[in-house]
């Protein structure tokens, strides 16, 4: 009965094992196949923003350009005049161009600057002008035009800094399904609002796949189905089951007209793994057999000499006791038990295992009648414990206590085995582990560094950095970075940034952020790329310098402390530049000079603090009217200079005009009013820094000799 008992306790845990085995490997498929599909995403998304932005916005501003450029003055002056006739004439030659070179080209319109239609060139006989005055220029977006998806560009048209109209390329978005049907044997759909006011979506007989058989109404009403929120939509049609990829299409308004929905046939891998789990399940069946086949011949060998000899205690390296539970009385023991206490089986023989066994460090000692029940309700435990040897040394032991009853009488057998080299590098490990935390500890406190997954989103942070910025680490976890920005910082920085990265590079940076009470602070950063054991990207790791009294040293030094705007030190510097950009690349820029009038007597009489404010009212008045592209510094005490960038005379004489009637309005009270003068010129080739600085203080001398609330040129 024995064998049998021992021969079904080890088919049972071997089908646990294989239990166990089954289930992992299970989750392993599972986890594979969310790869798989997290691999599909990541893939379709690369090659949609490729296609959108790469090919449709850059080939249409590229169209655009070229459009432009070719004959355009003549293009222009038809376009300021608005002849229709001289457009048609001028202009369908690239449109008949455009229609053969460029695949799914739909049409060409034209738009004067104030956003009205004035021509169309196009496919269809249909085309809705609408005014584009709340259009955004200079970029792509999608629309609906005849219940169709259409890819749209709008580009600004200037003569001479003046903007005089306005061009839009469309096209049919063809090569986004071409480009993408190659990956995965995937098919794309567009579904498109057939209600403005309502969130249903539709096919409207218009598929993004040209040679698709399916059937399109019954397609349509099983996607309208789902739940399109979710990620790795399973979806069964048409005998196969396909993997949903869905992305939104946004107008130019960033309204929702659209979805792009995409099918991707993943029939063959839920196929293979159908087959893994029943070849699993077979396997199971055909391995039990064939064990217990095996392990019941095995087991009647086993047991035959087990009956003969003590074969199993004395051949164990650890200690085996055979004891009586009613009164704990020793009855065998093993070679190796004899070996640990330095006892003989005889004096074994008749001892209470009592009287060699304590509780280990401060654990709570239990009656040997305590032991016994805890022993008859559990049948198995597993305890440490101190033997105490013949010599009277204690030995730490793992002891394993198994409740054994045969014909009414009952034993417990315990195997005990030495851990005493086990502890002490347990001992080892704890202060190793202590040793290891303190230094983490010093280096979080004094350490600026986070960790991040692959979408920049926050995994952990230093002590120090938390301290910079004011947030705690919980408080920051699943956060993205973008938390921390700035607008000051530019979209370029950051475009940088993700390319450097996306190469697996290390990127290096001075980039400036909020802490959490608004508070500015500056870092010089560094970002690592993470990989696992495999290689595999899994995140990035940052470690900053606060640079923050640095920046703030560089910024004192380069602008007035007053006004805040730069000071001559730095207009010296930026003049320099402009002159060495004129020769080489004839850049025309001019010169303004500036002095507030009568500035002495503001002082004079209502005190330097006026004054003061004052100064600061015209510099941000000025700052405020100028053009992106200009320079403004203050030159010393009332007097300002302008370097106006690609500028004629004209230009100027319309700045200063425009800063006089800027400075007319503003309320300086309690100074009644107030006025400038202005001295104006333009670099020639023959200029240095001395000779045009000095004709436009000689043309601001003028003005102030001449009435004052004026300017003159000096050429």
């Amino acid at each position: 009965m024995s064998r049998f008992r021992v021969l079904s306790s080890t088919l049972i845990i071997f089908s646990f094992i294989f239990f166990v085995f089954i289930i992992n490997s299970y989750f392993d498929k599972k986890r594979e196949q969310k790869y798989f599909y997290s691999l599909m995403n990541k893939k379709i998304d690369f090659m949609y923003n490729t296609v959108v932005k790469s090919s449709f916005e850059e080939q249409l501003f590229k169209r655009a350009n070229a459009i432009i450029s070719f004959e355009n003055e003549k293009k222009i002056k038809a376009l300021l005049s608005e002849d229709k006739s001289a457009l048609i004439d001028i202009f369908s030659k690239d449109y008949l161009f455009l229609i053969d070179n460029l695949k799914g080209f739909k049409s060409i319109e034209f738009y004067n600057k104030d956003g009205n239609s004035l021509i169309s060139f196009s496919k269809t006989s249909k085309i809705e002008h609408e005014s584009i005055k709340k259009s955004i220029y200079n970029k792509g977006f999608f629309h609906l035009e005849e219940n169709q998806l259409v890819y749209s560009y709008i580009k600004e048209i200037y003569q001479d800094l003046e903007k005089v109209a306005y061009i839009k390329l469309s096209i049919n978005p063809v090569l986004l399904q071409n480009r993408i049907s190659n990956l995965f044997d995937t098919r794309g759909y567009v579904f498109i609002k057939n209600d403005p006011n309502k969130e249903t979506l539709t096919m409207s007989n218009y598929t993004f796949c040209n040679y698709c058989n399916f059937d399109n109404k019954s397609l349509e009403e099983n996607i309208m189905k789902l739940d399109l929120q979710n990620k790795d939509i399973e979806f069964d049609f048409q005998d196969k089951t396909y993997l949903i990829i869905n992305k939104t299409i946004f107008d130019q308004n960033m309204k929702k007209i659209g979805e792009f929905i995409f099918l991707s046939d993943i029939s063959n891998y839920k196929k293979r793994f159908l087959l893994f789990m029943i070849n699993s399940i077979f396997l199971f069946i055909i391995s039990s057999l064939a064990i217990y086949i095996v392990l019941n011949g095995y087991f009647k060998k086993i047991f035959k000499k087990l009956n003969r000899a003590r074969f199993l205690l004395d051949n164990t390296n650890d200690a085996v006791y055979v004891i009586r539970l009613s009164d704990g009385v020793v009855l065998d023991v093993n070679k190796k038990a004899c070996e640990a206490l330095a006892y003989s089986r005889v004096e074994f023989l008749n001892k209470k295992i009592m009287d060699f066994k304590k509780p280990f460090d401060n654990e709570i000692s239990l009656t040997w009648d305590e032991e016994v029940q805890k022993l008859k309700k559990e049948k198995y435990l597993s305890i440490r414990s101190l033997h105490v040897s013949k010599d009277g040394i204690e030995i730490p032991v793992d002891a394993n206590l198994s409740y054994v009853q045969n014909n009414n009488e009952e034993f417990m057998i315990a195997v005990a085995r030495d851990i005493s080299e086990q502890l002490a590098m347990e001992n080892k490990i704890r202060k190793k582990a202590y040793q290891l935390q303190r230094s983490q500890d010093v280096i979080s406190k004094s350490v600026l560094y986070t960790t991040s997954d692959l979408e920049g989103r926050i995994i952990s942070v230093s002590k120090a950095f938390e301290k910079l910025t004011g947030y705690k680490e919980n408080e920051l976890v699943g956060k993205n970075h973008s938390i921390f920005r700035t607008p000051d910082m530019t979209k370029e920085f950051y475009e940088q940034m993700w390319r450097i990265l996306g190469n697996n590079e290390q990127f290096v940076g001075e980039i400036k952020n909020y802490a959490k009470n608004k508070k500015v602070y500056w870092v010089k950063l560094t970002i690592d790329p993470l990989f696992n054991k495999d290689g595999e990207k899994v995140g990035y790791s940052s470690y900053q310098e606060n640079i923050t009294d640095k920046k703030e040293l560089e910024y004192l030094s380069s602008h007035d402390s007053l006004t805040g705007i730069k000071n001559r030190g730095e207009f010296k510097k930026e003049l320099r530049v402009k002159i060495k950009s004129n020769k080489r690349y004839h850049q025309k820029f001019g010169l303004i000079m500036i002095d507030i009038d009568y500035f002495k007597s503001i002082n004079d009489t209502y005190g330097h603090k006026i004054g003061d404010d004052v100064l600061v009212s015209i510099a941000s008045c000025v700052k405020n009217s100028l053009r992106e592209d200009d320079f403004f510094a203050r030159w010393g005490g009332e007097e300002f200079v302008i370097i106006a960038s690609f500028a004629k005379i004209e230009d100027l004489e319309g700045l200063v005009c425009k800063l006089q009637a800027a400075i007319k309005e503003l309320d300086l009270l309690p100074v009644p009013y107030l006025t400038a003068s202005y001295g104006l010129t333009l670099f020639t080739e023959d200029d240095d820094e001395e000779s045009i600085q000095k004709r436009a203080d000689d043309a601001l001398y003028k003005a102030k000799r001449n009435g004052r609330n004026r300017y003159e040129i000096k050429l």
